[in-house]
C-alpha cells in the first residue's frame, strides 16, 4: 500500500454509520488537483456497486479537507483513522476488509 500512516486526529468526527467502516475521500483543492480525488471516489463507488457484499460493509463519502495535504488524493479509513496517500482502489478495499475482520 502506498503512503499509509497512523491515526491522524482531525478534531471533527464524522456521524455514526450503519456500515462497518467508512472511507473518507478528500476532494479539497490539493487532493483533487487535476480531478484525481474525484476520479478515485468514482472508481471506489463503481467497484462497490459491482460488489454488494463489500458495499454493505464499506461506506464511501467525501470531505472538503482532511488536513493531511500531500498534493495526492488522501483517504481516511474510519473508525480507525488510518490515512492513505495516493492509494489504489484495491489498496483501500483490502485495508477496509482487513480492518473489518480484525474488529
Amino acid at each position: 500500500m502506498s503512503g499509509v500512516s497512523d491515526s491522524f486526529p482531525t478534531g471533527r468526527e464524522a456521524e455514526p454509520s450503519p456500515h462497518a467502516c467508512r472511507l473518507l475521500v478528500c476532494v479539497g483543492p490539493r487532493c483533487d488537483a487535476e480531478g484525481r480525488g474525484r476520479a478515485l471516489l468514482a472508481a471506489l463507488r463503481e467497484e462497490l456497486a459491482a460488489n454488494s457484499d463489500a458495499a454493505a460493509r464499506v461506506e464511501v463519502t467525501t470531505r472538503d479537507c482532511l488536513r493531511a495535504c500531500t498534493r495526492d488524493p488522501i483517504v481516511r479509513l474510519e473508525p480507525w483513522g488510518n490515512l492513505f496517500s495516493d492509494p489504489t482502489v484495491e489498496d483501500l478495499l483490502r485495508a477496509a476488509s482487513a480492518a473489518v475482520l480484525e474488529s
